[in-house]
């Protein structure tokens, strides 16, 4: 029955991730394959910020459209295997950070193509990796690989078209450097809170004065938030609300370990 199950919940991972490449192979060759015009991004000009949510749909020709397609099948699946609600976090971060930031910072010509969006996916898996302790060995791996995949780019995977600028490559690399950054401190710091939660939690249930000398006798009537013989009872942890909303998304996928120095450290989990 195990067996079946396994191969069950594999088999729905596989499907899942089908469809998310789906989706996205979709959303590169339809305007490619229809001529569709979508308007790119033109930096410092304020009739150009609509481009922000456009440009990575436009590609200056069909080859450029395969080489994206391709490159982001492919750091796709290498996040999906880690997280889905990371590789979405990256990737709506990667579209519009990305796409504001090469606004702000681009030269002043038209830029398109998805290649921003799959620096900033790969710029947050090269980071991320450095936020979870222990450092797993599938953490190197990944490492290994979005680092030879990111050389491999640099060298030439994209086509020498004078339309594709490397800007957009190095917006998107640095968009998902800090789309990593905010995400590791995030779950760290309420991996913290909930530490300090359950340190003040057990200094509270600790018997104090007279209640820790009656619960060292063992026929001794138990205290309020005591247990007969000794020891207290921790009253139910109820999460905060911040804990059952916000931070619902991150703590599904993550679980705090504890270093040598006595620090608590979020770290995401497949």
């Amino acid at each position: 029955m195990e067996g079946s199950s396994g191969s069950s919940s594999l088999g729905r991972t596989i499907k899942g991730h089908l469809a998310v490449h789906a989706v996205l192979q979709l959303a590169i060759w339809i305007p490619v394959m229809a001529n569709m015009k979508f308007g790119g991004i033109r930096p410092r000009r304020g009739e150009s910020l609509g481009g922000i949510l456009t440009a990575p749909l436009a590609h200056a020709s069909p080859e450029h459209a395969a080489v994206n397609a391709l490159m982001l099948a492919i750091i796709t699946e290498l996040h999906l295997w880690r997280s889905f609600v990371q590789w979405v976090y990256a990737f709506i971060f990667g579209w519009v950070v990305g796409g504001f930031f090469l606004w702000v910072v681009g030269s002043p010509h038209v830029h398109t193509g998805m290649n921003g969006v799959v620096f900033a996916l790969l710029g947050y898996l090269l980071t991320i990796v450095f936020f979870e302790k222990p450092f797993r060995i599938v953490n190197l791996a990944l490492f290994v690989l979005g680092g030879l995949l990111y050389f491999g780019i640099l060298q030439g995977a994209f086509p020498k078209d004078p339309r594709v600028s490397w800007q957009d490559d190095l917006t998107g690399l640095a968009t998902g450097l800090c789309a990593a950054l905010i995400y590791g401190k995030m779950t760290e710091s309420y991996a913290n809170r909930q530490r300090r939660y359950a340190q003040f939690e057990d200094e509270r249930n600790e018997p104090k004065g007279a209640d820790a000398v009656m619960a060292t006798l063992p026929n001794a009537a138990p205290q309020k938030g005591q247990a007969r013989g000794g020891g207290s009872v921790a009253p139910a942890k109820e999460d905060s609300w911040f804990a059952r909303n916000f931070m619902a998304g991150a703590s599904s996928r993550s679980e705090t370990a504890s270093t040598t120095d006595g620090r608590v450290i979020g770290h995401s989990v497949v």
